[in-house]
């Protein structure tokens, strides 16, 4: 079973839990980046059969999409939502730089933006795409960029400050899981469904504060799943001598 073959397995396994959940028809495009001319679109495996759309981000020139989306961050506060897509995508555009440096380039012109609602979309969103395949060396030079965001900030952040301004632990739970998920669904997207459910299950303030800030220098699922397993036994622990 050649990579994308088995994508489009994963896919479809995605598609058919989404359609039970929402009851709702799919249209699955699957995006392929600079390298990547051909791939295969359907399954057939009789009586069912799964349908997506293949789109080549190589037939499109990063580097002038690049400059007209740096020309635009400087005059306007929002960006429409062609803009938008091809600044998150542009990392698998046809490009003269790599992936990893065009991936910084995109966070950077994201952190111009003026609307600050729009700007944390694009940054958890290039995240999100950039993860799979960004090299060690521009991981570091990312979470320096990102530490100036305000996505850093909370993902620090060893408080919320709704819940210690309230004074409610309750809140101060509720939003510190609600930042890990958030974060989790940016950089790992689907595939992190099921860890986040885990997640829910930490209701020990001072073990959850810990989380975040151990999480943010995770650079796979694996390592992002060891973490909060070991927030889950570290809470057992506790619960335990207490």
């Amino acid at each position: 079973m050649s990579f994308c073959v088995a994508d489009l397995e994963r896919f479809k396994i995605y598609d058919v839990s989404l359609y039970e959940k929402k009851r709702m028809p799919i249209r699955t495009a699957v995006i392929y980046g600079s390298g990547i001319e051909s791939a295969p679109e359907t399954l057939d495996h009789g009586s069912v059969k799964y349908f997506t759309r293949a789109v080549y981000m190589g037939k499109y020139d990063g580097d002038e999409i690049y400059q007209d989306l740096l020309d635009k961050v400087s005059r306007i506060d929002r960006l429409d939502d062609i803009d938008q897509l091809n600044l998150i995508f542009l990392p698998l555009m046809k490009n003269s730089t790599g992936k990893s440096q065009r991936a910084i380039d995109a966070v950077e012109v994201a952190r111009k933006v003026r609307d600050e609602r729009q700007r944390e979309f694009l940054i958890g969103s290039l995240i999100g795409i950039t993860d799979k395949f960004i090299d060690e060396e521009y991981v570091r030079k990312l979470m320096e960029v990102l530490r100036m965001t305000r996505v850093a900030r909370e993902i620090f952040n060893e408080g919320v400050a709704e819940g210690r301004v309230e004074g409610r632990v309750e809140g101060r739970l509720n939003n510190s899981r609600q930042v890990i998920c958030d974060y989790l669904d940016a950089r790992f997207g689907f595939d992190s469904m099921e860890l986040q459910e885990k997640v829910k299950d930490l209701v020990n303030l001072d073990v959850l504060d810990k989380v975040p800030r151990r999480l943010f220098n995770a650079d796979s699922l694996e390592k992002a799943q060891v973490i909060i397993e070991e927030a889950i036994k570290a809470q057992a622990k506790i619960n335990h001598l207490q």
